[in-house]
Parts: C-alpha cells; structure tokens; sequence
C-alpha cells in the first residue's frame, strides 16, 4: 500500500480507537500503537511500543512502506466497524450477523448458534443428522439420580489389584 493510502486510512481512525491498533512490519515486527502524531507524505510519527516490551510511549517513525498490516487488538461490534470504515459490512448482515451495537442479545445469539454448528461444519449430511441427535434416554427410573462413577484412586486400586492376581 502507497503512502496516500496508509494515510486516508489512519486518518479515518478515531483517536480514542487507535490505542488498540497493532501494526505488523515487513521484519515481523508488531508495534502496539498509542496513538498518531503525524503523518507525512512518505512515514507515519506514531506514540507506541514494540510488542513484548513494556516500553511504553516511544515515538517511532515509520515509512509506509514497512508496515504490512494495521489490526484492531480489542473486539469491536459491527455498528463501531461501520462508524470507522462505513458501510462495508452490507453483505455480512446479510448473512445473518447482527447489524446494531447490542452485544449482549444479538451477538450472544450469534455466537450460540455459531457454536452449535461447529461440530457438524465440513461434515457430510447424513453425519449431521447422528451428531445433533440428543443423548439416548438414560435407564434410571423417573426422579432417581444415578451415583457417580468411582474416583480415579479406587478405579487405580481395582486395577493394581487385578495386575496382582493375573501376576501371580
């Protein structure tokens, strides 16, 4: 990417944001920005600190030629992308993904159902239909609870003990 275009993107990132921003050099090298001071023609003076580290609040001065990609280090919703970036993400809520900021019911659900399909994703159909099966009824009477299994130290025992017999 061309030094214009490095900066019309920084310069769309809100201040309060660019604290979460991590860039990845051409070396590997991952800067966790502050925030941008300044941004020239050729490099960008940014406050930050080189991943790793706990020096915090070093300036640096990067060419844009050198950074790789710019990534955002914290979660944020569909409604904060579409703030920054506009809308770009027309054809993911089309897909289903929740379009407002509501984090706790929309994503939640979003994320329950994503989970409940992670098991049978690449598997063939007839497959899915055994995977998400419920668990067959258990054989205890209505209202009964079954013991719990031995611990791990009496199950070891019955099998010491056995080894010893079959020793003999």
């Amino acid at each position: 990417m061309q030094g214009p275009s490095w900066i019309a993107l920084f310069e769309r990132i809100p201040a309060k944001l660019q604290d979460s921003l991590a860039l990845t050099l051409v070396t590997g090298a991952e800067i966790l920005m502050q925030s941008v001071l300044r941004l020239e023609s050729d490099f960008a003076i940014i406050r930050g600190r080189m991943s790793g580290s706990t020096d915090a609040g070093r300036v640096l001065i990067l060419p844009y030629d050198q950074i790789v990609n710019l990534a955002f280090t914290k979660r944020m919703l569909v409604a904060d992308v579409q703030a920054v970036f506009g809308d770009t993400l027309e054809s993911a809520a089309a897909n289903g993904e929740p379009a407002g900021g509501q984090e706790g019911a929309g994503e939640a659900e979003a994320d329950a159902e994503e989970t409940a399909e992670a098991p049978s994703r690449g598997v063939p159909t007839e497959m899915k239909t055994v995977l998400n099966k419920p668990p067959p009824p258990t054989s205890a009477a209505p209202g009964k609870t079954q013991p719990p299994p031995p611990s791990k130290s009496i199950l070891l025992a019955r099998l010491r003990a056995r080894l010893a017999e079959q020793g003999k």
